[in-house]
């Protein structure tokens, strides 16, 4: 297997309430595991956590992706951005 990083276009953010934040986009390319850090980043700031809940959406591969993000505000995320892994240190 090719060690490609993981990296979704976000196209539509989701609030769970009491859950946390639920993110749809595109795969781009790569993999991520149950437990890997992502980093999502907002104008200047990277925003890192592990999504609790990862789900792909449709059998076409690259496909939808759906990550939940908890502790990440709502006006953190946006249509338009990144989702990566390995979160760089």
């Amino acid at each position: 297997m090719l060690d490609v990083d993981f990296v979704m276009t976000i196209q539509d953010v989701f609030s769970i309430t009491g859950r946390g934040m639920v993110v749809v986009g595109n795969l781009q390319s790569g993999v991520l595991r149950a437990g890997e850090t992502v980093g999502v980043w907002a104008g200047e700031e990277l925003v890192a956590t592990a999504p609790a809940w990862i789900e792909m959406v449709g059998k076409h591969v690259p496909g939808r992706i759906c990550l939940l993000l908890q502790g990440v505000g709502k006006d953190v995320l946006a249509a338009g951005q990144t989702v990566r892994s390995p979160v760089p240190t």
